[in-house]
């Protein structure tokens, strides 16, 4: 029976980052920018070849449908054309960072506080206080309330 090697967990904030750092031995590794969870990837350098390009290659991998999702729904041409994947690759994380605070420039992540603020019991239904959200959001949240409180 093989020993176990137990899996560590590290927490990559993209937006306070300027290095990369491999993480020893196995591990769970999960990708922020700006406290918004964009990615998480796992590895295990007993089963494969662990070095910095293999590392930036699965975080592409990981953030794609992310990024992808993003700028579909913003139908914004001048995000489509940014080569973020490039910017992984090189290093270059000014520009990485412009890069997300273009694609997340109109959302609003809100704290538990501002969510039970935002949300208030009234006969029965629930009202939705469009100030802590962004419109997308608060649609989201509003079919979710429809659908579970059958409204």
């Amino acid at each position: 029976m093989k020993n176990f090697k137990p899996y560590k967990i590290n927490h990559v904030a993209l937006d306070k980052s300027n290095s990369w750092e491999l993480p020893q031995g196995n591990s769970l590794n999960y990708f922020w920018w700006n406290k918004r969870a964009l990615s998480h990837f796992w590895l295990e350098p007993e089963k494969e070849v662990l070095d910095i390009d293999v590392y930036k290659s699965k975080l592409i991998e990981s953030i794609y449908p992310v990024i992808n999702h993003e700028i579909s729904i913003r139908n914004d041409n001048e995000l489509s054309v940014i080569n973020w994947a490039a910017l992984i690759l090189q290093d270059n994380f000014v520009f990485l960072n412009k890069f997300f605070e273009m694609l997340f420039k109109d959302t609003i992540i809100p704290s538990k506080e501002n969510i039970s603020q935002a949300l208030t019991q009234t006969n029965g239904a629930l009202k939705l206080s469009l100030n802590y959200f962004n419109l997308y959001e608060a649609l989201k949240l509003y079919i979710k309330v429809i659908i579970r409180y059958k409204i």
